[in-house]
């Protein structure tokens, strides 16, 4: 989370180019949007008994369990023709790359106008979960959520990151049984219904199994084709490794970013920050 926020910072800066970053997760993890209460979704204990990770994350959008599948981020201007200038125009406009993306790996997606309105009823003590509902620009198939994305744009015409998951199977009726104790086991039942039920993996439409790094050059492909562009494959730099690390030290490993979101005093870099110009390491 944090890598992807510098590289949000450094795009907004004009300190670096579009990033398309494509990543898995090294332990199963549920993260929460910027606005979400961890309480609300989530019984912490419980993810410590079974051994999943909480992060919340610096885009909006709904909680997501990250075990089987493709993360992807999107760090670039705002205020361009070619990714949109508003937030609905940048997300059809990446999703049309992730669509040809699909294409590549044998999937035919169902058009992105009008998909349906999946919005469970029932559920007052939570806020749903990303894979339960979708949204305009959101990619489905056989009427079955198969992406899931979220963003945050830094004003009117600022620079913009898009996360989302492409999920190779569907692990996400584990957020269910992570429910806070006062959920009732019919609340629990019923949501981990929807999430089997209206929630679809990769690997159930193509009857495969599905290799991370096909898919990661399926997205570059798709991502140069649907744009004209031609990528510049690299990992994450020295300083911006450095830079994460300080973000992920000073918000993402807080106590107090997870559970209550507060500006951490002088000390909380922001997405427009210091650490987005050139910098002298730490010793």
């Amino acid at each position: 989370m944090a890598l992807d926020e510098v590289f949000l910072g450094r795009v907004a800066s004009g300190y670096s180019a579009p990033v398309l970053r494509v990543y898995s997760w090294s332990s199963h993890t549920v993260s929460l949007g910027y606005n979400q209460d961890v309480r609300r979704e989530l019984d912490p204990q419980l993810c410590r008994q079974f051994g999943v990770q909480m992060v919340r994350r610096p885009t909006g959008g709904r909680s997501v369990y990250h075990s089987h599948e493709l993360t992807y981020s999107v760090a670039a201007p705002g205020d361009t023709d070619w990714l949109g200038r508003t937030l609905g125009e940048s997300y059809n406009l990446v999703a049309q790359g992730i669509l040809r993306a699909l294409t590549l790996l044998g999937v035919e997606p169902e058009s992105l106008r009008a998909p349906p309105k999946l919005e469970p009823q029932g559920f007052p003590r939570l806020a749903h979960p990303c894979f339960t509902s979708t949204t305009r620009h959101e990619i489905t198939v056989w009427g079955r959520k198969l992406v899931g994305s979220a963003q945050r744009r830094l004003g009117t015409g600022g620079a913009f990151l898009q996360q989302g998951s492409l999920l190779f199977s569907n692990t996400q009726a584990h957020l269910a049984e992570l429910m806070p104790e006062n959920s009732r086991r019919r609340e629990q039942a019923r949501l981990a219904h929807l999430l089997s039920s209206r929630v679809i993996g990769l690997e159930e439409i193509l009857k495969r199994k599905v290799d991370f790094e096909e898919a990661a050059q399926a997205f570059l492909r798709g991502f140069e084709e649907t744009f004209g562009c031609s990528f510049i494959v690299s990992e994450p730099t020295r300083e911006e490794i450095t830079l994460a690390r300080r973000l992920e030290k000073l918000r993402y490993k807080r106590r107090e970013w997870l559970y209550n979101k507060e500006t951490l005093r002088g000390e909380e870099i922001g997405f427009l920050n210091q650490t987005i110009n050139p910098f002298e390491p730490e010793p």
